[in-house]
């Protein structure tokens, strides 16, 4: 990984092109860690059965530099998990105001849903996030007034992780943007077969 020294502003700004791609995935490592950090909370982009793109924030729960792999988890009734089941490709957008460092990943999708990757995301899971699994009817469903859609005899001790659903996303391209007031500056790379990257400086 990189020391934690040379993520911070200015240090971005002079990182030559090779290290920029290690340097995003060090940055997502860190955040996944970090409740304080803004890129443990990305926005997930998909398309829905109508073609409309369609956006939200989620929580990175890992990131696997040499698989190349981010994780989210969310409810298996959600309608992102019919859009990606569907169209499974996705982006994910962070942005860092901070460091004034926005990254766009994007790849291929695998969804994870009552086996054993997803038992050991519901296990590693505190209780207050459980509760996020455990409403009554699917996300995104009516309600007479504002509320949680728990039910009534919620109990956070009995729960079950069938909702749950890991969705990881295989990165075949990242972008790398830096607001810098020197001077934008933009990095695109691809994945290569043999696990290399392929980073070219872009215009901003």
């Amino acid at each position: 990984m990189i020391p934690r020294s040379a993520l911070l502003t200015p240090a971005l700004s002079e990182l030559p092109l090779p290290l920029i791609v290690p340097t995003a995935w060090s940055l997502l490592q860190a955040a996944v860690d970090d409740p304080d950090d803004p890129l443990r909370l990305p926005v997930l982009a998909t398309v829905d059965d109508e073609h409309r793109p369609q956006a939200r924030v989620v929580v990175l729960r890992a990131a696997d530099p040499h698989r190349r792999v981010l994780e989210i988890y969310t409810d298996v009734r959600s309608p992102k998990v019919a859009q990606l089941r569907d169209r499974p490709r996705a982006t994910l957008c962070f942005y860092s105001a901070p460091r004034r460092l926005q990254l766009r990943l994007s790849g291929w999708v695998a969804l994870h849903h009552a086996d054993a990757r997803a038992q050991r995301a519901w296990e590693a899971t505190g209780l207050y996030a459980q509760r996020s699994y455990l409403t009554t009817a699917a996300p995104g469903s009516l309600l007479e007034s504002a509320g949680d859609g728990l039910p009534l005899d919620y109990d956070p001790q009995v729960s079950s992780g069938e909702h749950l659903a890991v969705v990881r996303v295989h990165v075949e391209q990242l972008d790398w943007l830096l607001l810098a007031r020197e001077g934008h500056l933009r990095a695109q790379a691809r994945a290569l077969e043999d696990g290399s990257w392929t980073p070219q400086w872009r215009v901003p």
